[in-house]
């Protein structure tokens, strides 16, 4: 016979890791086995989200090691299948007493992918690569959360957007997406960065937001979009924002940034830190009206006008050092000169 039990831990991990790998699951498994158990078919169910980056089979791999020291000694697996948030590794076989656990070669934004929580990025997981299609659902590349809306009211795909490279355009009037699983995003007083790449069109200034979660409830919510005056930038708690002034050029792209330590909000773009704001947050992921959404204010009718390229939530407010890999990354990709 053969039993496994694990550790029943939730998160990833980016240390205890052969060389080449970016992430592992924090949850490991050992195995107890009597007698011969062959050919062993494993499945990891990710539905709910995970904490590691893939969306494929090639990105996924079982790392088997007899100590539970990842770090040397362990053989690797590349995954079978990976389909409906699968992961599949057929014909596998243990010995007693060996410890195995789900790992990634998958690169985050940046080379991060510790408290990555969220990575929407347009060159990956849209259900058309077709230039003016309706993308009907986003899938996202840190947990695998879908984005999901109906023909009619969703985002066209643009093949080549910013820098040539795909986004997704928004009509500022009906289109947005759902974000289908709140778990992993940031919630309460959390520390948390917030990190878009997008591009406002030339609609009338109104309130317009690229992205948001949470409760419609004074500092439930949590998001990143235009204020009603012109061209303010607001990186948002639901009525209690931080704000900068002369934010936004339209149709010109730009990195937009909000960092949130638990006490004060600050709101960037390009990789300046522009506005620090004393605020108290307690973002609501889990009540009767909480809601994500792409391309809108939490559903309440704030559309966002113009291209989204990239959407990175991280459950941390990132130091210098991991803000400089995140803009380096976006501003060499989307052609935007930083200002640091």
């Amino acid at each position: 016979y053969l039993l496994w039990g694990n550790n029943n831990a939730s998160t990833s991990a980016n240390t205890d890791l052969p060389s080449g790998y970016t992430g592992r699951l924090q949850k490991e498994w050992v195995v107890e086995m009597t007698g011969t158990v062959s050919n062993v078919h494993i499945e990891f169910d990710l539905t709910n989200g995970s904490p590691l980056a893939g969306d494929a089979a090639a990105d996924y791999y079982l790392l088997v090691d007899a100590d539970g020291d990842f770090t040397s000694g362990a053989s690797a697996t590349a995954a079978s299948s990976f389909s409906s948030n699968k992961v599949t590794f057929d014909d596998v076989n243990f010995s007693d007493g060996q410890y195995f656990t789900l790992a990634t070669q998958k690169p985050g934004p940046g080379g991060l992918t510790s408290n990555l929580s969220f990575w929407l990025k347009a060159d990956a997981g849209t259900s058309t690569t077709t230039d003016a299609a309706e993308v009907t659902s986003w899938t996202e590349q840190a947990g695998s959360v879908t984005n999901t809306g109906s023909a009619g009211s969703v985002p066209t795909y643009l093949e080549s957007g910013i820098n040539y490279n795909p986004s997704l355009n928004f009509d500022g009037s009906s289109e947005s997406l759902t974000t289908n699983d709140l778990s992993n995003l940031p919630s309460g007083a959390e520390e948390r960065s917030l990190i878009i790449v997008g591009k406002l069109g030339s609609a009338p200034n109104d309130f317009r937001y690229a992205f948001s979660h949470g409760n419609n409830a004074t500092s439930e919510g949590h998001g990143f979009g235009q204020s009603s005056t012109a061209l303010v930038a607001s990186y948002n708690g639901r009525s209690n924002e931080a704000q900068s002034s002369n934010y936004f050029t339209l149709d010109d792209a730009f990195i937009g940034a909000g960092y949130y330590s638990g006490s004060h909000a600050v709101i960037g773009k390009d990789g300046e830190l522009r506005d620090s704001t004393a605020r108290s947050w307690n973002t609501k992921n889990s009540e009767s009206g909480s809601v994500g959404k792409v391309g809108n204010w939490l559903g309440v009718g704030y559309y966002w006008q113009g291209e989204i390229a990239e959407i990175i939530s991280f459950n941390e407010r990132l130091g210098s050092v991991d803000r400089l890999k995140v803009m380096s990354y976006l501003g060499i990709k989307y052609g935007i000169t930083q200002t640091v």
